[in-house]
């Protein structure tokens, strides 16, 4: 015997066209099969014919009640296979992959360098190497503010730096021959 169980809202649409005696009888029947899991006479007509669609579904929600109070799961058990302690899905086994590679990076002190916060005249000597057209006051300070945050390879941010003024001072040269062009055609006419 059951205290509750499941009422689908399928079965509340199947029943809703049908007079209130009919709607009262199919769910009597409803409550008594799914908690008592007993059958009561008296259906007719269309009421037999959606008690008979309802019923699959309450005896397979009273089947799984039933397996429920059982317990889980029943625990396997061994074919006289030696039990091994497995972590996840695989068992453990030693890492017979031996790798003799000694791979020695000679640029080591090299990457120290370029990882460590530059001074300003470390910026200043290697914009002048580069002669590039970045102020190197300028890329100094917006990275001092954050202490060189997140900045990996200062010389390749400020490559980085070099091609977005070169690609800003394009742009802005093509904006200005628009604009004088704009102009030169306002004072023809």
């Amino acid at each position: 015997m059951k205290d509750s169980f499941v009422f689908y809202r399928s079965f509340f649409e199947s029943t809703k066209g049908l007079p209130d005696e009919s709607r009262l009888r199919l769910f009597d029947n409803i409550c008594e099969l799914a908690l008592n899991d007993r059958d009561i006479d008296g259906l007719h007509g269309i009421e037999v014919n959606i008690f008979t669609l309802i019923r699959p579904q309450i005896e397979a929600n009273n089947q799984r009640y039933e397996n429920g109070k059982k317990g889980g799961r029943p625990s396997k058990k061994t074919n006289g296979y030696k039990k091994e302690k497995t972590i996840g899905y695989e068992i453990e086994k030693p890492n017979v992959n031996v790798n003799d590679n000694e791979n020695v990076n000679v640029n080591e002190n090299n990457k120290e360098n370029i990882k460590r916060k530059p001074t300003i005249e470390e910026v200043i000597a290697y914009v002048k190497e580069r002669n590039s057209n970045v102020d190197p006051q300028t890329f100094y300070d917006y990275y001092n503010v954050a202490n060189w945050k997140d900045v990996k390879n200062w010389k390749q941010k400020l490559i980085t730096w070099e091609k977005h003024q070169t690609s800003n001072k394009k742009n802005r040269q093509e904006e200005i021959d628009a604009m004088v062009k704009r102009l030169s055609y306002l004072d023809e006419e």
